[in-house]
């Protein structure tokens, strides 16, 4: 949900509030975003700080040049009245992140002090959050005078000069702002999923200061790089030093070795591929919108008008936008296929930015600048019926995204059967049908009908498919069973023939003649949550002394 508004936040301010709405449908119901979105592994949390991150990055280099402006104004004591700018909402996230972390590692290290072999470090509980809080405190240049309204005159063309603490330009731009809340998502995202973010966004970063030649902008501190640099440092430095300070060396060698250099550069658990592993998982997870990746790619390449090209006036803010967009594009899918290790999941930083090409064009089909040509459709249509054939009889594709068990099968069988493969069928006809009318004259409905194949592509996955194929592959049903009929466990008692029942009750047996009654006593294990009424079970049985595994008579209480 971060990455999705921001992404619209970004592209209603850039391009237009119609390529807004366009983004968020085709990124949010791709069937890989939204389905890894629900399940309980981090990759979503680099994806949505990515995408929060390069909308931060494109409103900062393609927005107008403003300056801080206040949202609202509020009475502080000594203070007066104080406006509330986008400025207070980068302070309250970024270094509310960072204080919370200060906050737990000065509970964690004093109430478990110990720390991992002949390691010695001065006091982590005290040490790690006054690093914190210097940290925080370098970065100030000037923030105090922008807080309360003092800021210089800027007319869009003057760049403030005022350099303090470090040689840091106040904050006193829309730019800055942007910029630091660039710098803080991708610190989440170290923390959220370790490098891969820092590699796709600083590629496109590059690139973007490369191609389109703004290293001046670089040299003279524009892209607030220094601030940059230590608000990364102060929100993910610190878990990588407490993790060093409580495990030692082998979480250096797990996490740096194998997680990170392995994985990219050597493979781990067998899981390999050639270039072209991820040609079918971006089509399985985009499923309705892989049909239309080649024709978006060939108009983002053929009619936008790069801003890198020499001789041409200053680039405008949407085609930045698709500039960023396509760099992004290009960047991660040749990351993510240099890295050796081959997941299915492992191409999802990719997919935003191939749905965005898809959104760019959509959009310019809709103005009239564009149209699907006969050729692109019918080679869509074919991408898509060969997906839903593919999905059909191996419907398990979609589950794969997200769990790591290739190998498991799908139920076929009864009573645990589970049959998709009809709704697949429906729902790429239905695209197919879409993507035929949005080659024809009546284009308009066209962008509608494949929207409209989408979002009900998204619906049905969710709401249908991922509750059948629940019941095989998660445990919400089992647990639900069995708190249904739990029992407590009582005593499970066999025995091996006649004469060794007879032999161990022979004194029982007196006792109820003498008593009327029989007392058994046995440890059992009670559960925490006891309901008066639920039942215990004791079961006795006889198997046969000549085959124990034969029963020959059975009691249950």
């Amino acid at each position: 949900v971060l990455g999705l508004t921001l992404t619209w936040f970004m592209l209603a301010r850039l391009v237009n509030r119609r390529a807004a709405w366009l983004a968020l449908l085709t990124v949010g119901t791709c069937p890989f975003f939204f389905m890894i979105a629900r399940q309980g592994i981090t990759d979503m949390t680099l994806v949505g700080c990515m995408l929060g991150a390069l909308a931060c990055f494109a409103l900062a280099v393609a927005g107008p040049a403003r300056p801080v402006s206040a949202l609202a104004h509020v009475r502080l004591p000594w203070l007066g009245r104080v406006p509330i700018t986008g400025l207070h909402l980068i302070l309250a996230v970024g270094g509310g992140f960072v204080l919370a972390q200060a906050a737990y590692y000065a509970a964690y290290f004093t109430a478990a002090p110990q720390l991992a072999g002949r390691i010695r470090f001065p006091s982590p509980a005290v040490v790690l959050p006054a690093f914190m809080l210097i940290g925080l405190a370098a970065l100030h240049g000037g923030w105090a005078r922008a807080l309360v309204g003092e800021h210089e005159a800027w007319d869009g063309h003057r760049r403030p000069v005022h350099v303090t603490l470090l040689g840091l330009r106040r904050v006193a731009t829309m730019r800055q702002v942007y910029l630091l809340g660039f710098y803080v998502l991708l610190g989440v995202s170290l923390l959220g999923k370790g490098l891969p973010a820092l590699g796709i966004i600083g590629v496109v970063a590059f690139f973007y200061v490369a191609l389109l030649g703004r290293w001046r902008d670089l040299w003279d501190g524009r892209f607030e790089l220094k601030r940059g640099i230590l608000l990364i440092v102060v929100i993910a430095v610190p878990w990588h030093l407490a993790m060093y300070l409580k495990d030692g060396l082998p979480f250096i060698r797990e996490y740096f070795i194998t997680h990170l250099w392995n994985r990219a550069a050597a493979g781990v658990f067998g899981e390999r591929g050639t270039f072209d592993f991820y040609l079918s998982q971006v089509g399985i997870g985009m499923f309705v919108w892989a049909a239309l990746v080649p024709a978006a790619l060939g108009a983002l390449a053929s009619r936008t008008r790069w801003p890198m090209v020499a001789g041409r006036p200053a680039p405008s803010a949407e085609a930045t936008v698709r500039f960023l967009v396509g760099v992004w594009a290009s960047a991660g899918v040749a990351f993510f296929v240099l890295v050796q290790t081959k997941f299915h999941h492992y191409i999802l930083p990719a997919v935003p930015a191939l749905a965005l090409m898809v959104a760019f064009f959509l959009d310019d089909v809709w103005a009239g600048r564009a149209r699907l040509r006969w050729p692109a459709a019918l080679l869509g249509v074919g991408i898509l019926l060969l997906l839903t054939r593919d999905l059909m009889h191996e419907e398990k594709q979609w589950i794969e995204m997200f769990v790591f068990r290739y190998d498991r099968p799908w139920p076929t069988a009864e009573p645990w059967a589970v049959d998709t493969s009809d709704g697949f069928l429906v729902l790429g006809l239905v695209g197919a049908g879409a993507l035929l009318l949005l080659a024809s004259p009546l284009r308009r409905l066209g962008v509608i009908a494949v929207l409209v194949a989408g979002l009900l592509s998204a619906l049905w996955a969710m709401h249908v498919y991922m509750p059948l194929a629940g019941r095989h592959w998660g445990m919400r049903d089992a647990v639900a069973r069995y708190y249904r009929e739990r029992q407590i466990h009582g005593l499970r008692q066999v025995y091996f023939g006649g004469r060794q029942l007879a032999d161990a009750w022979a004194g029982r047996l007196a006792e109820a003649e003498r008593t009327g009654a029989v007392t058994v006593t046995f440890g059992t294990v009670v559960p925490d949550h006891l309901h008066e009424g639920q039942p215990m079970t004791v079961r006795v049985s006889v198997n046969k002394a000549s085959d124990v595994r034969t029963t020959e008579a059975d009691r249950e209480l």
